[in-house]
Parts: C-alpha cells; structure tokens; sequence
C-alpha cells in the first residue's frame, strides 16, 4: 500500500477547488496562503529548477509527471499536494507528527546523497528545504495512518478464511528430498540418512567442495497433488510410494534427461493449519483482500479531499 494514496490523490494538483492563484500570484490553500515573494523565492531554487525540469523527479510519487515542468507551477502544485494529504490525514483522525518530521528529514538526506549516484542536486534553501520537507512529512503521516489501517489478520481471520477455502487446501503432496549429480552418490545420501543427518545438512556437504553436487528437490515443501504426474519414477514415488521413508530414485531419459535423488514424502491429502505454509498463504491472501478494500477507502478520501 506504500504510496497508494499519493497516486490517487495526484490529480488534485491544481485541479481542487479549495486552492486559487490569483493574478497578484497570492496561492491561497484551506485559509493559507504562499505569497508572491515565497512563490518566486522557492521557484528561483536551483533545487527546484533542477527537480521541476527533470523527468524522472527524486521525489516519491508521480509527482514531477503531473505537472508542466514550470518551476513556479512545481512549487504550487507540491504546496496545493501538501495540503491535500493533511486533509487527509484530518479524515483519518491525525496529524503530521515529530516522528513524520524526523523520517522526511531522513528521506530527503537520502534523496540527496542519493542523487550522487546519478544527476547531482543542489543543495536546498531552507525555504526549498521546508516545502520538500512539509510533503514528506505530510506523506509520510499519510503512508503510516493507512499501514496502522491494516492490521495482520487475526487467527479468527486465518480460521474462517480457511474455512471458506477448505477445496483448496484439500489434496495436496508434502515432501523432502535432495537432488544429485551422480548415481554413485544416491547411496552416500542413503547413507548418510541413516546416520542421522537432513538433507540440508548432505547437501551442503556435498558441496563444500565448490562443486555444485547436490540440490534441493523442491523449494515448495508441499504442492498440489494435481500437479503432480505419474508418468515418470519422481512423480509415481510422491503419489504412490511409502511416507515417512527415504525413497531413492534415479532415471535416465533420452527426452527429459537424467535425475537422482532421494526424496521422503511426509504427508498426502489436506494440509491444516498447522501447516506453517498454509498460514502463510492466508495471510497473504488477507493481506491482499485488506489493501484492495484500503485501495476503495483512499479514492473517497481523495474525493472529500476534493470537494
């Protein structure tokens, strides 16, 4: 969700009806105004022409895309921008506070030192300095608030989801194993097996060599059973082959190679949640759903933020 609400709320620049720029050049925003000495002030800042002129602007969002490239049309549309975000942040039922100010001081020391890597910047007039830091800061408010928006979800969450989901976590092949270079070394893994140590700890073994001799046989410690054939000695040992017992396999293919290994299947049929992996996946899952729904709150707020 970073920065999701600094998106939407980008068309506002110079498009709100609370903000007018008068022919004395008076920018009036919520009751504030930005004189016409400030205006021209912060517009002469070899910071702000620089950023104003340049296509790909340091600044977070898409900001520098929004606007015309005009150094006194940047600093209003960033002061009208900033306004909108503590609008915002009024909706939300908070403010800017000492720590917003103290990671925006941060962000824009980096957005400086970073900028070595690539087109030096100038450094900013304090004047410059303020107005990068009131956004950042009004930014950094917004992008807090809505992360404490979506807490992880709750184990009653987790367990009505799965509830919900149970198909999906209905046949599934839990397994372990270790891939190898040779069929000479399917026995020194046997072996070693039976001496008591993981298939981590062979392969690493195995490798402390320098060469590459042994692999994991899968990164996924449990997949579904459909995806898995039978039509080859790897997939028959997982569908049909003992659990809970170290199962060697090697073959050799003209088409699909040749392969040795090890592997022990642990568990077929539906994983519960006392599968670390299935709690994973439905907190992503929940995560997911909380953002999009985050996503719907953020378009009203930068409509009222509007009006």
């Amino acid at each position: 969700m970073k920065r999701l609400l600094i998106s939407l709320v980008c068309g506002l620049i110079l498009a709100s009806g609370c903000a007018t720029l008068s022919n004395t050049a008076a920018l009036t925003v919520d009751g504030e105004s930005l004189s016409v000495k400030d205006l021209n002030a912060l517009a002469a800042s070899a910071l702000i022409k620089q950023i104003s002129a340049s296509s790909e602007s340091p600044l977070p969002s898409t900001l520098a895309g929004s606007l015309d490239g005009s150094a006194p049309r940047w600093v209003a549309g960033l002061y009208i921008q900033t306004a909108t975000l503590k609008r915002i942040l009024t909706n939300l039922g908070t403010e800017v506070t000492p720590e917003d100010r103290s990671a925006a001081d941060e962000s824009l020391s980096g957005i400086l030192a970073g900028s070595a890597q690539s087109a030096p910047l100038p450094q900013p007039t304090s004047a410059a300095k303020k107005l990068l830091l009131n956004y950042l800061a009004a930014q950094t408010a917004v992008d807090r608030a809505l992360k404490d928006e979506v807490p992880g979800p709750s184990v009653s969450d987790i367990e009505a989801y799965y509830a919900d989901h149970a198909e999906e976590f209905a046949e599934f092949i839990c397994f372990e194993g270790l891939q190898v270079l040779s069929e000479e070394l399917i026995a020194t893994v046997v072996a070693s097996r039976a001496a008591g140590n993981s298939f981590d700890d062979i392969g690493n073994e195995l490798n402390a060599g320098g060469e590459q001799q042994a692999g994991p046989l899968t990164q996924d410690p449990c997949v579904p059973a459909a995806q898995v054939t039978t039509d080859n000695p790897v997939g028959l040992a997982l569908a049909l082959g003992p659990l809970e017992t170290d199962t060697p396999v090697s073959f050799s293919d003209p088409d699909r190679g040749a392969f040795y290994g090890v592997l022990r299947v642990s568990k077929r049929g539906a994983l519960t949640l006392d599968d670390q992996q299935v709690v994973a996946q439905i907190s992503t899952a929940l995560q997911t759903e909380a953002e999009q729904d985050l996503a719907v709150q953020a378009e009203k707020l930068s409509a009222e933020a509007r009006a």
